[in-house]
């Protein structure tokens, strides 16, 4: 196992991911996403990208919430900056739908970049920076950290992690 990869492991294990986790180190577990094909790279990163595309379209055309239903793995979890774990695809919708309707600073648009994704297993993660365009006119460049899983046989979000850089 390379080290960027036994870094994910313990980094997802202490966040509580078990079952991703006993993914990776080959153990089965109830909850493990159905088989991938992610042994070509390329194929992921279409799918991801195709993913991303079609994220930003719902979401910049005024369905936050929809978008997020197709996006997210029906039990995801979001940890957005200074809030709880936010679990279910549900949940994370009104998220979402909360989060681009507040009046100041509520995201009006989403661009998303992939700087990094790899598959693992039967999962995959992908580290980008998204530009969001804020109700008040204000751009902020948050990054991120996404585990990829199928469900259904669609590529969706299964952990979702943010932060803003602090320089």
């Amino acid at each position: 196992m390379s080290f960027r990869v036994a870094r994910l492991v313990v980094f997802l294990a202490a966040l509580g991911c078990v079952p991703f986790g006993r993914a990776l180190q080959g153990q089965s577990s109830p909850y493990a996403s159905p088989p991938s094909t992610t042994s070509d790279p390329a194929a992921l990163r279409r799918a991801v990208d195709a993913a991303n595309r079609r994220f930003e379209s719902a979401f910049n055309s005024g369905d936050a919430a929809g978008a997020a239903r197709e996006f997210y793995a029906r039990n995801a979890r979001i940890l957005p900056p200074g809030n709880g774990t936010v679990q279910g695809v549900e949940k994370i919708a009104a998220y979402w739908a909360a989060a681009a309707t507040a009046p100041q600073t509520g995201v009006r648009r989403v661009l998303l970049s992939t700087l990094d994704l790899q598959p693992v297993g039967d999962a995959a993660y992908e580290i980008g920076r998204a530009t969001l365009t804020l109700a008040n006119g204000q751009r902020v460049m948050p990054r991120y950290l996404i585990v990829w899983t199928k469900e259904d046989g669609v590529w969706r979000r299964y952990l979702d992690i943010w932060n803003m850089d602090t320089h």
